[in-house]
């Protein structure tokens, strides 16, 4: 009998690496398809949709298609299943359900622009009218990365802040309390409620401990804009869509200060690049030379389709090591999928009624 088990466990043994080759070798051939459909679409001048499935092509990037709920979303699950639909079009490159709005050519857009959906399908993720929807997909965002580090730092030795003024200074004065030593409130610093005024810099949260200040900047972007597709043509030339060519539009200044697409050492979109530049310097004023420092601060950039810049994971990345719960990572991509999926459904809802409103 105890031969027979041992020969299972070898065998069981075996499987495991060959399991893992299965999977590499499929893995390979999604990718290369997906290749291929990217390519095929820029042939047939699809820009932004071929933009989109390059950057939702990430590890993890299904996870909330398990369904409109779940214990992985936990607050951040879908409102309902017409949410879940709409979510579900954008993920599979649908078009908008209404044929009102799909069919109607070239469309006056509640912002003001004249818009030809069959060159710019997606606007509605980048139209300015949809700014309420920006806000709440960057706070829940914010609130999922404020758990997060709850979650995963030592409460004996970190504080997690919301909203913390950004201070030059990254030693924190402590107040002797019952227990650890808490940092204590600067004198005359300024309310939450005006935090936007009187010259005080405010980050989205902030990781303190007795040595240190640790501030966190989130921010979601969206890699197909016109302005950050632009940045991702290899010629000048191209066109970007909305009839803007790159040279145009990079000599208008929307091109973001960067041309170089995805890096090839991070890996990271224009997009991403372009924000996290213009992060720092917000906070170059306060904070110096330190803002390329990541243990003073750190600029968390999520794609509009879910996927974390290189800095957000590899921090994340560093925090879930100490911890015993396995699926930690997989279940914050599920969850800032399940937001960023949610809200762009929200939105795009939203503009299609407005626009068949419009028709009518």
């Amino acid at each position: 009998m105890s031969s027979a088990v041992a020969a299972e466990e070898v065998n069981g043994d075996e499987l495991v690496p060959a399991a893992r080759a299965v999977r590499a070798k499929v893995r390979a051939i999604h990718q290369r398809r997906c290749s291929e459909l990217i390519d095929t679409m820029r042939g047939n001048d699809e820009q932004t949709l071929s933009e989109w499935l390059k950057f939702s092509c990430f590890k993890g990037s299904g996870h909330w298609l398990a369904g409109s709920g779940g214990h992985f979303y936990g607050r951040f699950a879908f409102r309902s299943s017409t949410e879940y639909r709409a979510a579900l079009r954008l993920r599979l490159l649908l078009p908008l359900a209404s044929s009102d709005v799909v069919h109607g050519g070239a469309v006056l857009c509640k912002c003001g622009k004249t818009i030809d959906l069959s060159t710019n399908p997606l606007h509605q993720i980048d139209c300015a009218r949809s700014q309420w929807y920006w806000i709440q997909r960057h706070n829940a965002t914010r609130d999922l990365l404020r758990d997060f580090l709850k979650d995963h730092s030592n409460v004996h030795q970190y504080k997690i802040v919301l909203e913390p003024e950004v201070t030059a200074s990254g030693v924190v004065e402590p107040v002797h309390t019952t227990g650890m030593q808490m940092p204590a409130r600067r004198a005359g610093a300024i309310s939450r409620e005006h935090r936007h005024g009187g010259g005080v810099t405010r980050a989205d949260v902030g990781r303190f401990s007795v040595h240190n200040k640790q501030y966190f900047d989130v921010a979601v972007v969206d890699p197909t804009a016109v302005s950050y597709r632009v940045a991702e043509q290899e010629h000048l030339g191209g066109d970007v869509g909305d009839g803007m060519t790159a040279a145009a539009a990079i000599e208008g200044g929307n091109a973001g200060g960067v041309l170089s697409g995805r890096d090839r050492a991070t890996a990271d979109s224009a997009a991403v690049l372009a924000r996290e530049t213009a992060k720092r310097a917000e906070y170059r004023p306060v904070l110096g030379d330190m803002v390329d420092n990541t243990d003073r601060l750190v600029i968390f950039v999520v794609e509009a389709t879910g996927s974390l810049s290189t800095t957000s994971a590899r921090i994340l990345r560093g925090l879930a090591t100490e911890s015993r719960d396995r699926v930690v990572m997989s279940r914050f991509v599920a969850q800032v999928g399940a937001i960023t999926a949610r809200y762009n459904a929200q939105l795009t809802l939203a503009w299609e009624q407005h626009m068949v409103d419009r028709a009518f």
